[in-house]
């Protein structure tokens, strides 16, 4: 009985976290569509040499902290 109620909760708990995957964050894509997609393009990818891509983006990963402030007020190349 008590093996059956652990594999319910752990059944329950994984169910639990693959909603938590489909979470969507409309005023971060408002955000990013107002203030980083006209250059960077909707996918992130940018414009080849003149305006760079933001996927895999070492400076992004490594600055998560200041990414609000990068996103509304951009950076200096």
């Amino acid at each position: 009985m008590i093996r059956f109620i652990n594999i319910t909760i752990v059944l329950a708990s994984i169910s639990l976290l693959t909603q938590c995957d489909h979470t969507e964050y409309p005023s971060g894509k408002r955000y990013y569509n107002a203030y980083c997609g006209n250059c960077h393009m909707e996918d992130g990818k940018g414009l080849s040499k003149l305006i760079p891509s933001l996927e895999k983006s070492q400076y992004l990963i490594n600055q998560q902290d200041k990414l609000p402030c990068i996103i509304r007020n951009g950076i200096k190349s």
